[in-house]
């Protein structure tokens, strides 16, 4: 079984980058709705969410996934969701 929740650590070899270049990286990701840590998975995040803002950031977005996309983006500048 794969793992969802994962450490930035896991993420960056997911991304096929190192660790130091993955947090070099968040503060622009995080500006632009990078997924936030669950508190109540060890402040891991939710890989699928992740996966998903990626393929949306890089243009790998089809229609049919638009609109969840766009809920990504739903987030004020402390990370913190707005429902």
């Amino acid at each position: 079984m794969d793992a969802r929740f994962m450490t930035e650590a896991e993420i960056a070899k997911e991304l096929g980058v190192t660790t130091a270049e993955f947090k070099a990286a968040l503060p622009e990701l995080i500006e632009e709705g990078f997924p936030p840590p669950h508190p109540l998975f060890a402040n891991r995040r939710y890989w699928p969410r992740v996966k998903m803002f990626m393929d949306w950031r890089c243009g790998l977005a089809d229609d049919e996934n638009a609109d969840v996309n766009h809920t990504l983006r739903r987030h004020t500048k402390d990370g913190q969701e707005v429902w």
